[in-house]
């Protein structure tokens, strides 16, 4: 039995006469990991805002064609049966977060639905250990890292003990290694609860790996479903679709007929192709600029063992230092938390740093 059932779906946003979703139909089995991926303005985000039902709420537009949940039309579930039967967790972390601290913003939903304290206690209990969250309860929300802030979204949503899960780009807006636990964690609910999963994104190194099935949208409509990433690098291909894993594309660039997907199966590939061969590798010296060295210029950045602490206690930078020179282009790179966007705003003024010295 189909756990989610689309007739015919064809939706319009208001004042539009394209179709963001035209002729859908499709059915997903119950405890099916579902990944939906396609390029921007493909309808991907409408598909999954029609399974949660908040399309025709909260935009409005015109809507044809029926969804069904366990055999119920979705118009007819009550607000309060719907919640408890789909969570959603959006692309952005801070739409979604309404509480100060992590503890109240798992609760918030649980508290809307009327169940009692000690489970609401249990629950609680159950996700934040799952998620990693139990030492961050009593935490102040704004002070949190983006994967931290994405982990209470999912959090929140997870206590209300959901039997679909719907991921809108979830990782967009993290680093990889953030970005890669949640996914791992989205999978893990999916095989150890039974969840059913849909989930949109465009980063399909991360992610085709650890789905059952893959559809592709291209202009509101499904073009391609398929039971594999092999399979759906394969139809791009032959398509000629700019939608292409960056591994699949490589080694089909050089005229592979089947294509490694992943970075691992990349890596399996060229070593099985090495044992086959002569081909050695030959050192090359480095490459020398053609320009010389730059000029010698004084920093227009320096800072001296900078110090910044939140008003949590946590601190954030501790005894940094560098320099910058003038026209270089510099990247911060470090995983969420690691103080960033901290270090920006301490350059940019929106934050004085508590102890050193920072010369523009």
């Amino acid at each position: 039995m189909a756990k989610i059932k689309i007739e015919n779906l064809d939706y319009y946003y208001p004042d539009t006469k394209t179709p963001a979703l035209k002729n859908i139909n499709l059915e997903i089995p119950e405890g099916q990991f579902v990944l939906v991926v396609g390029g921007s303005g493909c309808g991907k985000s409408s598909f999954i805002r029609a399974l949660a039902g908040v399309l025709s709420d909260f935009y409005g537009g015109m809507w044809k064609g029926n969804i069904y949940l366990d055999q119920q039309e979705i118009k007819s579930i009550s607000r309060q049966q719907f919640v408890q039967k789909v969570g959603m967790v959006f692309q952005d972390p801070e739409s979604q977060l309404v509480m100060t601290d992590v503890e109240r913003e798992i609760v918030f939903g649980l508290e809307n639905t009327g169940i009692s304290k000690s489970v609401m206690k249990r629950r609680v209990m159950e996700v934040s250990g799952a998620l990693g969250l139990t030492d961050c309860l009593k935490s102040f929300t704004p002070e949190l890292s983006g994967g931290q802030k994405q982990k209470v979204a999912l959090a929140s949503v997870m206590a209300l003990q959901p039997e679909i899960l719907l991921l809108d780009e979830p990782t967009s807006q993290l680093d990889p290694i953030s970005g890669e636990e949640i996914l791992t964690i989205a999978r893990r609910l999916n095989e150890e609860n039974g969840i059913t999963v849909v989930l949109v994104e465009q980063r399909l190194e991360r992610c085709l790996h650890l789905a059952d099935r893959i559809l592709i949208m291209d202009r509101g409509e499904i073009v391609f479903d398929g039971m594999n990433g092999a399979s759906a690098a394969r139809w791009a291909i032959r398509h000629k679709s700019p939608f292409i894993p960056p591994v699949a594309r490589l080694f089909a660039g050089v005229g592979f007929r089947e294509v490694p997907v992943t970075v691992k199966e990349g890596r399996n590939k060229l070593r099985s192709l090495m044992s086959q061969s002569s081909m050695t590798f030959l050192d090359s010296p480095p490459l020398r600029s053609e320009k010389g060295e730059k000029e010698k210029s004084p920093y227009i950045v320096e800072g001296e063992n900078i110090w910044f602490t939140y008003p949590t206690g946590k601190d954030i930078l501790k005894n940094l230092s560098l320099k910058i020179a003038p026209g270089t282009f510099t990247v911060l790179m470090g995983e969420n938390g690691a103080g960033k966007t901290t270090l920006l705003k301490i350059l940019n003024g929106l934050l004085k740093p508590d102890r050193g010295r920072l010369r523009l």
